[in-house]
C-alpha cells in the first residue's frame, strides 16, 4: 500500500464537515511524524533519495498505528536542502491531497515566473485581476 492510496482512501471528498477534516488531519499527523523521522534516520545512515510524491512511499500499519514508511524507488540521490524540499512536497500532498507541480512544470506553464520576473506592480496587478 503506498501513501498516495492512503490519502485517496482517507481524505474527505466533496462536501465535508470540519469534523471530518479534523479526523483526517488527526490520522495524517502520525504519518507525517513517522515520515520525518524516517528521513532524519535515513540521512544519518545512507544517501538521501529524492521523493516526488506520496506514490514514492509505502506505508505499513499494525492495529491502526503507523509502524513503518519506506521509499519505493531509489532513483536519484540528492543533497540535504533538496531533501527538505522533497519532504515539504510530500507533507503538502499528505495534508492537502494535491500533488505539487514540479519546478519544470511550473516554469513551463509560467504560472509564477511571469509574475515575478520583470513585472512592475501595475503589471502584476493586471495579471492577477484577469486570471
Amino acid at each position: 500500500n503506498n501513501l498516495r492510496h492512503w490519502v485517496d482512501n482517507h481524505m474527505p471528498q466533496g462536501f465535508y464537515t470540519s469534523g471530518e477534516l479534523n479526523e483526517y488531519i488527526k490520522a495524517a499527523i502520525p504519518i507525517a511524524i513517522k515520515l520525518t523521522q524516517m528521513l532524519v534516520d535515513e540521512t544519518q545512515t545512507e544517501p538521501a533519495i529524492k521523493l516526488t510524491s506520496c506514490n514514492d512511499l509505502s506505508i505499513e500499519f499494525s492495529a491502526g498505528e503507523v509502524i513503518g514508511i519506506a521509499a519505493l524507488r531509489t532513483s536519484q540521490v540528492i543533497g540535504t536542502l533538496d531533501r527538505l524540499a522533497s519532504l515539504g512536497a510530500i507533507l503538502s500532498e499528505l495534508f492537502s491531497g494535491c500533488v505539487l507541480p514540479s519546478r519544470n512544470a511550473e516554469a513551463a506553464s509560467g504560472c509564477l515566473d511571469e509574475l515575478v520576473l520583470g513585472a512592475n506592480e501595475d503589471q502584476k496587478t493586471g495579471m492577477l485581476s484577469y486570471d
